[in-house]
């Protein structure tokens, strides 16, 4: 992990507007691209280890969920951080904290440096309350509401659409989403 052979983080850099995206030209032949990239890729994955990453890909979620609730990306913001200084700062287990820390590392969501010490990536960095183009909010939709009700498609295709079992994805019984509630939305 060599962070001497690279340029100083810059948090500073990590706040880029994305909010203008490129002349549509440019645009287009980017996601062209990006999507025979992807193609590339899927034609060179075999098909048991593609549904393995599908079928785990809720790790993900889970672990960009816990770095957007705790707001560690707002912490890193001031600085590289230990796991055990985030720990702290959340209140929470150092060996715990230090397995996700190294976990969100592992998926691009933090970058590990020499101490060892954690700091934003791009990706992280749209998780800061303060980013122009922070997905902050979706995020934490996505793992409190939307993920939990898709849980519950399954049972839907089980029962039917009987809607006083409330086994639907979407649930009836919560007319307003937990995290919308909590961000008084």
């Amino acid at each position: 992990m060599g962070a001497s052979s690279m340029k100083p983080h810059s948090e500073e850099a990590l706040l880029s507007d994305w909010s203008a995206p490129p002349p549509w030209p440019i645009f287009i032949g980017l996601n062209m691209l990006a999507g025979a990239l992807r193609a590339a890729s899927n034609a060179l994955t075999p098909p048991p280890i593609k549904m393995l990453e599908m079928s785990m890909a809720y790790h993900q979620t889970i672990l960009v969920h816990i770095a957007q609730k705790f707001k560690i990306p707002d912490l890193l913001a001031s600085g590289p951080l230990s796991a055990a200084e985030v720990a702290a700062k959340i209140g929470s287990d150092p060996v715990y904290v230090e397995r996700i820390m190294y976990a969100c590392a592992a998926n691009g969501v933090f970058k590990l440096v020499a101490g060892p010490r954690f700091v934003n990536t791009a990706l992280s960095a749209v998780l800061r309350v303060d980013h122009p183009n922070s997905v902050r909010g979706l995020v934490g939709h996505n793992a409190e509401d939307a993920y939990p009700a898709w849980g519950k498609l399954a049972d839907f295709l089980s029962t039917g659409p009987d809607l006083s079992k409330a086994s639907i994805a979407w649930d009836l019984a919560f007319p307003q989403y937990p995290f919308a509630k909590d961000q008084g939305g």
